[in-house]
């Protein structure tokens, strides 16, 4: 759990079975900002979490989501999880070059607006559609993902 700072690296870990109903986190942010890279992720309830607090935020990238999960997989609450009255989702997300292998959940739920923005570009998704993989709402830019059972190749 990663309660304050920035800079903070997750780096080459196989994060596994974080299976509880109301946490089950597998990396946990609250007002802190870090990277997450070449993690294997499976069988969490979220692989990488937010409380969404102002001034939060992640860039998750060439992690691999295998595919068994309580619930969606990259999360960031929003302020109706904090019940503080506001709709603030973090302060930014990056999301990119991601595999993500779980197709009857949502891969990515950003449950509010991040104060700054939020990108999710060139990453995989098994999923058929955009819709079926992230959830999302104001200040969030999704481009450039693949989506669908053949591997893509970015560039």
């Amino acid at each position: 759990h990663l309660i304050r700072g920035a800079g903070h690296v997750v780096q080459h870990n196989f994060i596994h079975h974080n299976q509880y109903q109301g946490l089950g986190y597998g990396v946990c942010h609250d007002v802190a900002e870090s990277l997450i890279e070449g993690n294997l992720f499976d069988a969490n309830r979220h692989s990488i979490a937010g409380t969404g607090r102002g001034g939060s935020g992640y860039e998750a990238r060439h992690n691999v989501e295998l595919g068994r999960t309580l619930s969606h997989c990259f999360d960031m609450h929003g302020g109706r999880d904090r019940k503080d009255g506001t709709d603030v989702a973090g302060g930014w997300m990056h999301v990119h070059h991601n595999t993500f292998r779980a197709k009857g959940r949502c891969a990515i739920v950003i449950r509010g607006t991040p104060e700054d923005k939020a990108l999710v570009e060139r990453n995989w998704f098994r999923h058929k559609t955009e819709r079926g993989a992230i959830r999302c709402e104001d200040r969030v830019t999704v481009r450039h993902n693949a989506w669908g059972l053949t591997d893509p190749t970015f560039t």
